[in-house]
């Protein structure tokens, strides 16, 4: 597959915005700035939380969104939209109807986000009938962010069920953060390499933060899933997250296990199964 895969995207306009037109031309120059990154596919991930939403009322928002996008961006040479959620986990989620909507496009590919807090049985336990009685595949999102409440040995232990996770960028270039997401990487725990734009709730409005206070546009600029197997030399204008998270596994990791990563194609959802993902 020729091009990245941003797989965890901000870029539906927010139905709930005071000004809707300015919301959707926001969205429109995100799109524009990942077309000049080489991606051609995003994936609209916009949260979801079983306690506060219901399926329904959430997917008819969602489908408004990439309504009015789909109308503005028609006829343009931007990346495909294809539509998909961040779902906040819980053990409701067992019980809620029409979840499998939630999943990226028409896969049973689901991103959840774990709670802030510390590990638990039920997690694993939780994740076991997701994926056993729900038939769908968690991908874990920004799993290093939970690596202040998991010992490595407890995130293997969910890696272990299956699950695909993402590591984010800014974690391996991160001095403070480094170490831990080499050792992921080294423990072949990390099936997602890329960043992730992070919105918060602040004041009552929605913004988007990330660290070094970076734009909601500039961090369009990053690869959240990219094709590592890749050439950078040959890529016009990369993710400069990416292509510094690539240079420092080449000088921190051991060589092979670099080369592994980099050329293991089953190591990201890209080119052989990105085919099953994106179809």
């Amino acid at each position: 597959m020729n091009g990245y895969v941003d797989f965890h995207s901000g870029v539906l306009p927010r139905m709930d915005a005071e000004n809707l037109e300015a919301e959707v031309e926001k969205s429109v120059e995100i799109l524009k700035i990942l077309h000049k990154a080489k991606i051609k596919t995003v994936v609209a991930t916009p949260y979801f939380n079983s306690v506060d939403d219901n399926v329904p009322s959430f997917l008819a928002k969602r489908e408004e969104a990439y309504k009015l996008l789909s109308e503005k961006i028609k006829g343009l040479s931007l990346p495909r939209v294809i539509l998909g959620s961040e779902v906040l986990f819980t053990t409701s989620l067992l019980d809620t109807k029409g979840v499998n909507k939630l999943c990226v496009g028409d896969t049973n590919y689901i991103m959840l986000a774990l709670p802030y807090q510390e590990y638990s049985e039920m997690v694993l336990e939780t994740l076991q009938k997701i994926i056993i009685s729900r038939n769908l595949c968690p991908i874990i999102a920004h799993i290093e962010k939970y690596l202040e409440f998991y010992t490595m040995e407890q995130i293997e232990k969910i890696s272990s069920l299956g699950v695909i996770m993402q590591l984010s960028c800014d974690a391996i270039i991160n001095r403070a953060t480094r170490k831990d997401a080499l050792e992921l990487l080294s423990r072949n725990v990390v099936q997602i390499i890329g960043s992730n734009d992070i919105t918060k709730m602040v004041g009552g409005s929605d913004i988007t933060v990330q660290e070094g206070g970076r734009s909601k546009l500039e961090v369009a600029m990053d690869v959240l899933n990219t094709d590592i197997t890749a050439n950078i030399s040959e890529t016009i204008a990369p993710s400069p997250q990416y292509a510094d998270a690539i240079r420092i596994m080449r000088y921190h990791l051991p060589l092979g296990k670099y080369k592994q990563i980099k050329n293991n194609a089953g190591m990201i959802i890209s080119n052989a199964n990105i085919k099953d993902i994106m179809c």
